[in-house]
């Protein structure tokens, strides 16, 4: 298997005890009370759009016409998630233990993502010389 897929298969599999604590039990993992239908209904969405994410990272673990395509949605969504929560520590202030280790996470998977893409761009370009 290669190290795109595997990757892919580990970050999906990693994203869904994640949808699961913002979906089931936020009040258990963030110490928060979520005490209106709005606001669960908030945190179930966000259950759902990492839970979907996930399914098509395992798509794109599988399927090899998805790879790259899933390659640049861990990266942008992993970046946009890293980067609102700098923001957000920077202007609302240090969240809890849990918040800050899914930054670091974050950051990493979002980064080698990057990495694994650009290696798979070097591979391209390289057998495009080497058949010219």
């Amino acid at each position: 298997m290669k190290k795109q897929n595997l990757f892919l298969m580990t970050a999906a599999i990693g994203i869904f005890p994640v949808a699961m604590s913002y979906g089931l039990l936020p009040g258990y993992f963030f110490g928060i009370d979520l005490n209106t239908p709005e606001l669960v209904n908030i945190f179930r969405a966000i259950m759902g759009l990492y839970t979907a994410m996930g399914i098509f990272w395992l798509i794109g673990a599988l399927k090899k016409t998805y790879t790259e395509a899933a390659l640049y949605s861990v990266a942008v969504f992993m970046g946009g998630l890293s980067i609102a929560r700098i923001l957000s520590i920077n202007i609302d202030g240090m969240p809890n233990a849990i918040l800050l280790a899914y930054t670091a996470v974050e950051i990493a998977i979002g980064t080698t993502a990057l990495w694994l893409i650009n290696q798979n761009q070097q591979q391209i370009n390289n057998a495009v010389l080497e058949n010219a």
